[in-house]
């Protein structure tokens, strides 16, 4: 079981019935969408080593090769094309529940805080903003490493999701699968018939992270947020089982 199922079914006892549901309801969705991408990943790692052998095997097929393309190298070609669908299939699903766990995990803290869902609170994007305003009135403490993993995950997954894969509005846009010996496969965008901007040496070919690098960042936040619940169970509005011991701060 992942640590962050373990800590909600833990915490969950620390309050009275109804809020133990509410609270474990809320958060249980954010380690569901975490299972999402554990499955993913798994099928990602194995089409992509089934992907990298398929493309050595094709190169080699074609090396010295002339005229016409043998029948074994078409075989290869549409395996090749197949396996590409799949994998950026695997990429793709992977940032968006990526995403979709982040923003859970915005509406389940500020349900956690507030006691009753918050439109202010749906969006991950919003997270820091709303916490450094709970902070400033003394009603929330803020981990230190809250923000700097919500950051990277802005940087290396969120960002690349949303100017990329989701509203990525250029038909010009060509998307592929690429590999870096020992790093897994990324997701990789050229300009067809690039013009302009697209032709300086800083407009380079984006790319994704690794599921491996990007998954360690999830979990890199997801431990950050069971410190912030943690480190306000005397701030949260959910009401606490007297028979636990702790005692809410008026």
């Amino acid at each position: 079981m992942h640590f962050f199922q373990t800590f909600i079914d833990s915490e969950r006892w620390l309050f009275e019935t109804r809020d133990s549901n509410r609270f474990h309801v809320a958060f249980r969705e954010v380690s569901l969408y975490r299972s999402f991408l554990t499955i993913v990943r798994s099928r990602a790692d194995v089409v992509g080593a089934e992907a990298e052998r398929s493309h050595l095997e094709l190169s080699e097929s074609l090396r010295g090769g002339a005229g016409a393309v043998s029948a074994e190298s078409e075989v290869l070609m549409e395996r090749v094309g197949d396996l590409n669908v799949n994998l950026r299939l695997e990429i793709e699903s992977f940032h968006l529940f990526a995403n979709i766990l982040m923003d859970r995990s915005a509406a389940a803290i500020g349900f956690y805080f507030l006691g009753a869902p918050s439109r202010a609170w749906r969006s991950s994007a919003w997270l820091a903003d709303r916490l450094a305003e709970l902070a400033a009135q003394d009603r929330a403490v803020v981990p230190g490493a809250l923000v700097p993993a919500l950051q990277a995950l802005r940087q290396d997954l969120s960002n690349f999701r949303n100017e990329h894969i989701v509203h990525d509005e250029n038909l010009r846009s060509v998307r592929g699968t690429g590999f870096r010996t020992g790093e897994g496969a990324r997701l990789t965008l050229v300009k067809l018939y690039p013009t302009g901007d697209e032709l300086l040496p800083e407009s380079r070919q984006p790319e994704s992270r690794p599921l491996a690098d990007l998954e360690r960042l999830i979990d890199d936040y997801l431990v950050a947020v069971t410190h912030l619940l943690g480190m306000n169970r005397e701030r949260t509005a959910f009401q606490i089982d007297p028979s636990r011991g702790l005692a809410k701060t008026t």
